[in-house]
């Protein structure tokens, strides 16, 4: 029997700030719902969450990308878009200002802290 209840320690409602143990049947507990795994994410079951967004800085970290012609290149994320296939992925402008890479995965890039004294941190 002891092993169909849980115990802990609970805040009481009444806002005081008071704690008070609380013992209860496991079949009184939801089962807790696993997070939905959309189509084109992981059939890991993991759900991946996009940081993709306008205006952070960026650096290539794709050998692949370009043949490795942009790899360890720095820039600015102009636009994320939705593929059909569920992923998100962005447009991308190198520094220098003259060329712009379209459908860059999360994957190919990583985060850049901006400089000390220049640009907007998000």
């Amino acid at each position: 029997e002891g092993e169909d209840r849980m115990e802990g320690i609970v805040p009481v409602p009444d806002g005081t700030g008071k704690r008070e143990r609380l013992a209860v049947d496991r079949d009184d507990i939801p089962a807790a719902k696993s997070p939905r795994v959309h189509e084109g994410e992981e059939s890991s079951g993991r759900r991946s969450r996009s940081w993709l967004h306008s205006h952070v800085r960026v650096k290539v970290i794709s050998k692949k990308l370009g043949g490795g012609k942009y790899y360890l290149r720095k820039g600015r994320i102009l636009d994320v878009t939705r593929q059909e296939s569920g992923r998100e992925v962005c447009t991308l402008l190198l520094d220098g200002g003259t060329q712009v890479l379209e459908g860059v995965s999360q994957r190919e890039l990583e985060t850049v802290l901006p400089k000390a004294n220049g640009g907007q941190v998000l």
